[in-house]
């Protein structure tokens, strides 16, 4: 697996484009922040090929808590989510580890050293889950869709959109066959791209899931100390989420097993 941080300074881009309204943070002070996360993580790798397990344990927990301080203040880039991920994978903390590659891939969906990594922390899980996914053929088949982020589909039917507006001008002076068929293939390209993106702005908005990350979550059957427990669930488990409230998240594993948990015993997507 590549759980080598990814140090590239041109992060300073994604995190200024990132920052939310009141953050204490500066973008120039956050990529300063994101060198010195991964600085910690650095030598946290070398105290760790040197046997200095309780420097590599330190180190860790530093790059953890500046990396965390980001994605708080609101500094959401994938290089962030990635490298806070590979911390949590080192401390063998597989359900952040595994919320963390999630968000990441939401915003880039085709990076092949994420995917690799988030396949790795999904093995560590105790909990085998149903998982219901579409065949291979079937996703090659809608590239588009499923290899794409939300803002990219929506990049490209802008795009799309203007190209055919242009097309149609130019047909209406010139009459050209050639031109008609031009605007007819990117009307179908521009429709294509227009609904892949509204399904998943969709999906995303409609649908709620969250991922397990205490060690152990009792699933009772209400939201009460004093409810019944229904089964245990461990880190890494990644379930739907039915109903939330202040301190409790009611979830959704299959028709026989769904119940509620603690709140702080799981982060939601």
């Amino acid at each position: 697996m590549r759980f080598k941080p990814t140090l590239l300074l041109l992060l300073a881009l994604p995190l200024t484009a990132c920052a939310v309204d009141g953050s204490t943070v500066e973008p120039e002070s956050a990529v300063e922040l994101f060198i010195q996360a991964n600085r910690s993580y650095l030598a946290a790798e070398e105290s760790t090929e040197g046997g200095d397990e309780d420097g590599a344990f330190a180190n860790y927990e530093n790059a953890q808590r500046t990396y965390e301080r980001l994605l708080h203040e609101g500094f959401a880039a994938p290089s962030l989510y990635y490298n806070l991920g590979n911390v949590y994978a080192r401390l063998g903390r597989w359900g952040d580890a595994i919320w963390c590659y999630r968000n990441a891939l939401r915003l880039t969906p085709r990076d092949a050293d994420l995917i690799a990594n988030l396949a790795y922390v999904r093995e560590q899980a105790r909990d085998v889950l149903p998982k219901r996914e579409l065949p291979s053929s079937f996703r090659a088949l809608l590239f588009w869709h499923y290899g794409l982020s939300l803002r990219e589909t929506f990049v490209l039917a802008i795009v799309l959109y203007y190209i055919l507006c242009a097309a149609l001008a130019l047909w209406f002076f010139f009459k050209s066959r050639f031109l008609r068929n031009f605007a007819l293939v990117f009307a179908v390209f521009m429709l294509a791209f227009a609904a892949s993106g509204g399904l998943k702005f969709r999906a995303e908005e409609s649908s709620s899931q969250a991922v397990i990350v205490a060690d152990a979550s009792d699933v009772v059957s209400a939201p009460s100390d004093a409810a019944q427990t229904r089964f245990r669930l461990h880190s890494g488990a990644e379930v739907r989420v039915e109903e939330t409230t202040e301190e409790w998240v009611k979830i959704f594993v299959d028709p026989q097993r769904r119940g509620w948990i603690r709140s702080g015993d799981c982060r939601l997507l």
